[in-house]
């Protein structure tokens, strides 16, 4: 349980640092510009390491930020620069436009069977910045199919 707990804690403070910032180095986006360069290291390193997917894109769909994770889940390497709804599962790509189309942009977080068989918790949020209104979003997800097997996803 503290696993889930403490990739749940990791997923929300991405989506937080996104959603309350500008692009640039997710590190720095995080730990502010005062990090020490070790400070810096250690996250990216855990960005880079995490088990969760984590992905963002800009308003116009164009993905600008998947972690590794991401990249295996998908299935793909290098999707930074490509369009979403061309690169992302189907499943993905509708729930996002879904989402998107409702147009509250209000955090939100579904369960999404997963085209090899897996459940994909994701959890979405609007990224916006600096009084232009949303400029895209990002996506947290995480593999919760051994939760749900075990009965434990009951609450989820």
């Amino acid at each position: 349980m503290a696993w889930l707990l403490a990739s749940l804690l990791l997923a929300s403070l991405l989506i937080f640092a996104a959603t309350n910032a500008l692009p640039g180095d997710i590190a720095q986006v995080i730990l502010g510009t005062n990090a020490s360069p070790g400070e810096a290291e250690r996250l990216r390193a855990l960005i880079a390491c995490t088990g969760d997917a984590i992905i963002s894109a800009r308003a116009d769909g164009i993905l600008d930020f998947a972690n590794p994770a991401a990249e295996r889940l998908v299935g793909l390497e290098n999707l930074a620069g490509c369009a979403a709804g061309q690169v992302l599962p189907a499943p993905l790509a509708m729930l996002i436009e879904e989402w998107q189309e409702s147009g509250n942009n209000t955090p939100a977080c579904a369960e999404l069977p997963w085209p090899d068989g897996t459940i994909q918790m994701v959890s979405l949020a609007a990224l916006s910045g600096n009084y232009r209104g949303t400029r895209g979003w990002v996506a947290a997800l995480r593999d919760i199919t051994n939760v749900k097997k075990s009965g434990r996803g009951r609450a989820m």
